[in-house]
């Protein structure tokens, strides 16, 4: 492999991370990419020892995320942080771009596109147009492909390998899978990563939280098992809980007493809007029916 092909292979192996913004859906292949958490491949054929690894955050209250990407170093042989890296819809233009900041104190820029499941990384190098590809092979496999792109197809191919997605070791226990605000923007975690647990059959647990505006700034956080879930249009999830008496809590004495005449209800969605309903179980009279917009956090157990 010659320097600039090396270049290029190492610039797009440093590349790759997803992100979401106020208000722009995320594509099904970023919003795979980025709740996979760490993403690996083991470098076979590359022609450098060792594996690379990229592992996302989610930033600025989900408008961004963070990658760092690490690798061996084919001098040292060492395996360490080689790039950071972000991704941002930018209004200008009404697309996805990225930046891209490594170690030998060079950035690149280019364009993200999406196509269903599948994702690329268009950018110049040296006056080549490269191309990343990120064809999808499953919700935790992509076949991983770096050369110049001529618009329609590859001039040259430099580099083609499998990214995988690695499970984070956890203790037993409720682990934070996905979570979002009030208006449904990702603040930790994935949708992706939130959908599969819950196909594949997994317990779910929600936690939310309710601050007063007062100068006290009292709070009361709940948590609540989903009684039954529903995936809508294999995209967002919505989760019942079991209904539950009302309560009021008093902050002064750090009580909380029960309401007689009232039960409540809430179906949540990862939309950030919750439907929830008060009625008298007594007699099954309707007191209100309202939605409630309110951050939520998705629990899963491993």
């Amino acid at each position: 492999m010659n320097s600039i092909s090396y270049r290029i292979c190492l610039l797009g192996l440093l590349m790759c991370s997803v992100f979401t913004l106020a208000g722009q859906s995320l594509p099904p292949a970023l919003e795979i990419l980025s709740g996979g958490g760490t993403w690996v491949a083991e470098g076979a054929g590359r022609g450098l020892a060792g594996r690379t690894e990229k592992q996302f955050s989610v930033g600025l209250d989900g408008q961004i995320v963070h990658v760092k990407t690490y690798n061996v170093n084919a001098e040292t042989g060492t395996f360490g942080l080689r790039s950071e890296g972000v991704r941002y819809w930018q209004m200008a233009d009404s697309s996805w771009h990225f930046t891209e900041y490594d170690k030998l104190g060079q950035h690149t820029s280019g364009k993200v596109t999406a196509s269903g499941r599948d994702l690329y990384y268009d950018y110049v190098y040296q006056n080549f147009d490269v191309r990343d590809a990120w064809h999808y092979l499953d919700d935790h496999a992509y076949d991983y492909v770096v050369g110049l792109w001529n618009g329609t197809d590859w001039d040259r191919i430099f580099h083609r390998d499998t990214f995988r997605t690695v499970a984070p070791a956890v203790e037993s226990g409720w682990m934070v899978v996905y979570a979002h605000d009030e208006h449904g923007r990702a603040t930790e975690g994935s949708l992706a990563a939130l959908r599969a647990a819950v196909k594949s059959g997994k317990e779910v647990r929600l936690r939310w939280k309710h601050t007063r505006s007062d100068k006290n700034a009292h709070s009361v956080e709940h948590f609540a098992e989903a009684s039954f879930l529903t995936v809508l249009n294999d995209h967002h999830v919505l989760a019942q809980i079991e209904p539950i008496i009302g309560q009021t809590p008093n902050f002064r004495e750090a009580s909380i007493t029960l309401k007689e005449q009232l039960q409540w209800s809430m179906l949540a969605s990862t939309r950030g809007t919750h439907d929830t309903m008060m009625r008298n179980p007594a007699t099954g009279e309707l007191a209100s029916h309202r939605p409630l917009a309110l951050p939520m956090a998705w629990l899963i157990r491993p």
